[in-house]
């Protein structure tokens, strides 16, 4: 601390920078499922995994979440980075869905229409 004619001055503190991560907005991922006919698919497992981050590093154990849709067939989740995000859904009956997703806005939805298995022929010897 300096004294000038009765006058005290602090010595100039650093600026504080925020943490970048703490800056970056999460991203809020709404995952419509429907059946072929386009109605709503309701109980499917699904699991968000982020894959990549824009900014910073990736974290050691990065976001992923599992969960079910609900009646409307929908699943919401919110925390994940903007970056690539690793979406599978499962429900009986049907081919399992996998993607990666590039997410940039603050509220992103995807849609996802489940497909019926290919038929399968095994021949046992």
């Amino acid at each position: 601390m300096l004294l000038l004619a009765g006058v005290a001055f602090a010595p100039a503190q650093k600026a504080q920078v925020k943490d970048k991560k703490a800056v970056q907005p999460t991203v809020r991922v709404t995952l419509e499922v429907k059946d072929p006919k386009g109605r709503p698919f309701p109980n499917a497992s699904v699991v968000l995994k982020q894959v990549t981050v824009d900014v910073g590093r990736m974290p050691k154990h990065p976001f992923n979440v599992e969960l079910h849709t609900d009646e409307k067939g929908e699943a919401v989740v919110q925390g994940f980075d903007t970056g690539v995000v690793l979406v599978q859904v499962i429900a009986h009956g049907y081919q399992t869905y996998g993607q990666e997703f590039i997410m940039k806005d603050a509220n992103e939805t995807v849609h996802v229409k489940l497909v019926p298995p290919k038929s399968q022929v095994t021949i046992y010897h």
